[in-house]
């Protein structure tokens, strides 16, 4: 897929959607998680970030849940992309 730099960050845009799904999936129950994705999107990353791609994924994302933006205090589980060493 072939596309022009709309935004003039798209890179960045792409790299953080990634690293928030990637923690969102390992957010749901175990039965529904996709390991496949997860592993592919932890690839991705390592590719597009580069040597620190833990580090710079972990400070990209944004994952906010439902409590949490209700102020319940209810935070989903924020993996530390140990999918590839």
């Amino acid at each position: 897929m072939a596309t022009a730099d709309l935004t003039g960050r798209d890179g960045h845009i792409i790299a953080q959607a990634l690293a928030t799904t990637y923690a969102l999936i390992g957010s749901m129950p175990a039965h529904c998680q996709e390991d496949s994705n997860r592993h592919d999107i932890a690839r991705l990353l390592r590719v597009m970030l580069g040597a620190e791609w833990k580090v710079k994924a972990h400070d990209l994302r944004h994952v906010i849940s439902e409590a949490e933006w209700s102020g319940a205090k209810a935070p989903l589980r924020r993996d530390r992309f140990e999918e590839l060493a």
